[in-house]
């Protein structure tokens, strides 16, 4: 009974590593992803200076009225 008792605490104590395993491996695949993706999604955006100079508040007022 005994042997039985410990091949049993040995399979489980195996399986316990094996999951330890595969849980970080997973959590370090999942970030990896993470980064992929969001650097997939990242849009860089240039925005050029108007040709014009901006107008005052009261120029545009005046052109509707």
């Amino acid at each position: 009974m005994s042997d039985r008792k410990s091949e049993f605490s040995e399979a489980l104590s195996d399986m316990s590593e094996y999951a330890g395993i595969l849980a970080g491996t997973a959590i370090v695949f999942g970030k990896k992803v993470i980064r992929y993706v969001n650097n997939l999604t990242i849009v860089e955006t240039h925005i050029k200076p108007p040709t014009e100079p901006a107008k005052r508040e009261n120029e545009v007022k005046s052109k509707t009225h």
